[in-house]
């Protein structure tokens, strides 16, 4: 078999074109694979667009956020619009989330204070009126608590390599 390729010292001293001995071909490999695994991870895990609408009691939300949890990989979220509807992210605006079953989070929830609101910038400087304290400061959650967490939350939802999944979110409130 030698015989075929020549002798191991041929090999060796075999030249390319500016005179480099074959390691110049085993640099262009090394660098064709380096390229080749620089363009495969780019792409990354299969995402889908994913939109929907959130509802309580057939009511829309009107602010917050929905996040969905794989089991593995990075996740994607979405502010709640005024008309109650959402659009995910993972990477880019509106890219979608990973293929696969998730844990669905929605966090709606407003801040409400019973202190007099200052008229002008002076007003709320001086001290003539309460400022907000945790004796009159309340949180309103827009839907249950419990749907805020992942280890909490009943949410589960599948996100299928289609062109648009459309997942809206309905919760029943007690």
């Amino acid at each position: 078999m030698l015989d075929t390729w020549g002798s191991a010292l041929e090999w060796n001293e075999m030249e390319w074109n500016d005179g480099e001995p074959v390691m110049n071909f085993f640099r262009l490999i090394v660098l064709a694979s380096c390229c080749a695994g620089v363009a495969g991870c780019a792409r990354g895990p299969a995402k889908a667009p994913v939109k929907g609408t959130v509802t309580v009691n057939g009511q829309p939300i009107t602010e917050g956020r929905v996040t969905f949890h794989p089991v593995k990989g990075r996740s994607a979220s979405g502010r709640i619009n005024a008309d109650g509807t959402y659009e995910l992210t993972t990477d880019e605006p509106g890219d979608g989330a990973l293929v696969g079953e998730h844990t669905v989070t929605i966090e709606a929830s407003k801040i409400t204070s019973s202190a007099v609101q200052a008229q002008s910038f002076e007003e709320e400087i001086s001290t003539r009126l309460p400022n907000a304290t945790a004796q009159n400061t309340r949180i309103q959650w827009l839907v249950p608590p419990e749907y805020s967490e992942p280890s909490t939350s009943p949410l589960r939802e599948t996100v299928e390599d289609v062109k648009l999944n459309t997942i809206d979110l309905a919760i029943t409130k007690k």
